[in-house]
């Protein structure tokens, strides 16, 4: 059952904290005295937030899933979730029907691909005050797609094809949904490649011996074969019950020559690296829900999943002066998670969405590394271990409407967890952290918007960095750190939004955080590291965000967005003791993306460029700075046939831009030693052409 849609819409906007009935009924597209736009908002100015879209809106844009929809909804762009343990911290910025899917190994846009714009009812623009959503107090501004109620039977898919230097690929996405009795279900199969081949030369600047000129050449494949099911069953009190299966084939292999002349040598030493990893894994996941009245519900979700991994890595040195050596690595690794989680909403207090539970959550990595030099295993310490995590966190929040245009969201939760390591190191510690957060939104005009968020996050360990390996790349040692502890934000934010007109949108956020034990790399001798805690430090900036058309200068059917993010940090530097930025972040970056329909063509065409700085590496005797792709532009032209059927070409990466790395390495730290060596390395990926034809059948 794709459920009452007419009941949830009213159950959002109580949870909203929306008392107006005017507003209520907008907002259900409830009104037979006129006729109905494209794009709704509320009637009394709405103070409720909600922009509503009908699917009339996107006809401009000759959707065929509701991907193509949410990708069109004015000064929104997805966001996935974070990639965390457990299911609370997990939330995406979008909602199906009202609720958060109970999956975390879907992501978001493959959900939404599988929905037909015909079984669109219509997308509501959440704008803050989404405390009482489903949505784990993790989003300011979301989207629901909201299904209609007889929708089913329609089967869409996406056949693509991948040109590039390195060859050719095709992919396939293709789903079916339907409903039995009073059990609706999707079952999707995904099948998808991607190949590259990355060309260029790496110069060695030796300050301790002969300079050296390196031709490499990199080949690499990407394999996913994915299906996934999904049913929904609704009872006849109103319970609904969901269950969901996904599995994932992946592998990757690689291959890369280094072909090196030392100066004054006549012939070149050859460096071949060749990859071949494999990943496959599965989740199975359910919630049922349960209304005990009309104010008081009760949700609880379930989760498991597994993932299993083997990589080989062999580095082969051919020398032309010399002896020939062979290097391996094998690993091979488990990882699991166990969720359950327990929901209770209440909104019986005038005014007020409470929502109160506990998530339980198991997580363990068992790895077990070997690394070989000419067939003779190098002992690694550290790097067969098990990781395991149980963690607790209880939780409750309320979603306040303190008058018709000011809301509060205010929510405390608690993590508990205990990690412990066994194998190679032996090694136990129990972390407390609260989470508070406190967000409001004001909403003077229909237009307008203001939004405050403080909030104090918790991150989460990545079991990897317990866990040491090697790193053939730049001949290094990656050491685990069986001490880690989370790092923890405090998060100041605030935000204004003010939209015009049908699509127009401009919105400015300006963020403070103050970061305590930030995580990046220890010095534990020197010219070796760790990953661990490096002290405190701060990140602050704004980003700008804005969507516009063009009709007042006399381009019509066209718009822009653009987003554009400037941000600084600062922390110090254990090895030099002086001020520097966050590793691996970058200061700026802007994405624009223009779009010119083409009604009497049933076409569009635009383009997309995307420009960031470059991130930064700090280890103990090195320092590395690196730009891949940082500058990318492409094109594209689609159309839709008369049969409903879209076809896109797009070139990708269109001027071939550079990817360099820069790599300083030091005759011991940093702050003290001598440069030993520079390694300059410029590479190009090359343009790469997509074709893609899709439909609903």
């Amino acid at each position: 059952m794709l459920g009452n849609n007419k009941k949830k819409s009213l159950l959002l906007c109580i949870l909203l904290g929306s008392t107006n009935v005017t507003a209520l009924n907008a907002y259900t597209i409830e009104d037979d005295t006129t006729e109905a736009t494209s794009q709704e908002t509320s009637k009394d100015g709405g103070e409720d937030g909600i922009v509503v879209y009908k699917p009339e809106f996107f006809d401009q844009y000759f959707p065929v899933t509701a991907l193509d929809m949410v990708n069109r909804v004015p000064g929104f762009a997805i966001d996935r979730g974070g990639d965390v343990r457990g299911f609370g911290g997990a939330a995406g910025n979008v909602l199906i029907d009202g609720k958060r899917p109970s999956t975390k190994s879907d992501n978001i846009e493959d959900l939404l691909s599988r929905i037909s714009k015909g079984s669109v009812e219509r997308v509501e623009l959440i704008r803050g005050a989404t405390g009482g959503l489903d949505l784990g107090g993790q989003q300011t501004v979301a989207v629901n797609v909201v299904r209609k109620d007889d929708a089913g039977g329609a089967i869409p898919w996406e056949l693509s094809f991948l040109g590039s230097r390195a060859g050719f690929v095709p992919r396939l996405n293709v789903a079916y949904s339907n409903e039995i009795n009073r059990t609706s279900y999707t079952i999707g199969l995904e099948g998808r490649q991607f190949i590259f081949q990355e060309r260029g030369d790496e110069n060695l600047i030796n300050f301790a011996g002969p300079n050296e000129l390196r031709e490499e050449v990199e080949d690499g494949r990407f394999r996913r074969l994915s299906l996934d099911i999904k049913t929904e069953t609704g009872f006849d009190n109103g319970d609904i019950f969901r269950l969901n299966f996904r599995t994932n084939r992946r592998g990757f292999d690689g291959e890369e020559n280094s072909d090196r002349t030392p100066e004054n040598q006549g012939s070149s030493d050859l460096f071949l690296q060749i990859r071949d990893n494999s990943n496959n894994d599965f989740e199975v996941s359910s919630d049922y829900e349960h209304d005990f009245s009309e104010n008081f519900a009760i949700k609880v979700i379930g989760l498991i999943n597994r993932q299993f991994r083997e990589n080989l890595s062999t580095l082969d040195i051919d020398r032309a002066i010399g002896e020939d050596t062979i290097n391996q690595s094998i690993s091979d690794t488990t990882e699991g998670e166990t969720i359950g989680r327990l929901e209770f909403d209440w909104n019986g207090w005038k005014n007020h969405t409470i929502q109160f539970g506990g998530e339980i959550a198991q997580n363990f990595v068992d790895s077990d590394f070997q690394l070989f030099n000419n067939g003779e295993e190098i002992p690694l310490p550290g790097s067969n271990t098990r990781v395991s995590e149980l963690r607790g966190e209880p939780f409750i929040s309320d979603s306040w409407s303190l008058n018709s245009k000011l809301t509060a969201d205010l929510s405390l939760a608690v993590e508990i967890s205990r990690i412990q390591q066994t194998g190679d190191v032996e090694n136990s510690r129990t972390f407390v952290f609260p989470k508070p957060r406190l967000s409001f939104t004001y909403v003077p005009t229909s237009q307008s918007q203001w939004r405050l968020r403080l909030e104090q996050e918790v991150g989460q360990l990545n079991f990897f960095d317990f866990v040491s390996s090697a790193n053939f790349d730049d001949a290094d040692l990656d050491f685990g750190n069986p001490d880690l502890q989370p790092d923890r934000t405090l998060v100041a934010e605030a935000a204004y939004e003010r939209r015009f007109g049908e699509i127009g949108v401009v919105s400015l956020t300006v963020f403070y955080n103050y970061v305590q034990d930030l995580i990046d790399l220890i010095p534990t001798s020197a010219t070796t590291e760790a990953t661990g805690n490096i002290g405190n430090g701060t990140r602050y900036g704004v980003e700008v965000g804005f969507t516009t058309p063009f009709d007042f200068i006399g381009l019509s059917d066209a718009r822009v967005d653009v987003n554009y993010r400037i941000q600084g940090s600062s922390v110090t530097d254990l090895v030099t003791g002086e001020s520097r930025r966050f590793s691996n972040e970058r200061p700026q970056s802007i994405e624009i993306d223009f779009r010119k329909e083409l009604p009497g063509l049933r076409s569009a065409t635009g383009f997309r460029y995307f420009d960031r700085n470059d991130s930064q590496f700090f280890g103990v005797d090195e320092f590395v700075v690196q730009e891949n792709n940082d500058t990318r532009f492409s094109m594209f032209w689609e159309t839709t046939l008369p049969a409903g059927i879209k076809v896109r070409g797009e070139v990708n990466n269109l001027f071939n831009t550079n990817e360099s790395r820069v790599r300083t390495v030091f005759n011991g730290s940093r702050s003290l030693s001598d440069v030993l060596f520079i390694e300059d390395q410029l590479r190009t990926q090359g343009t790469e052409f997509f074709l893609t034809v899709s439909g609903v059948f």
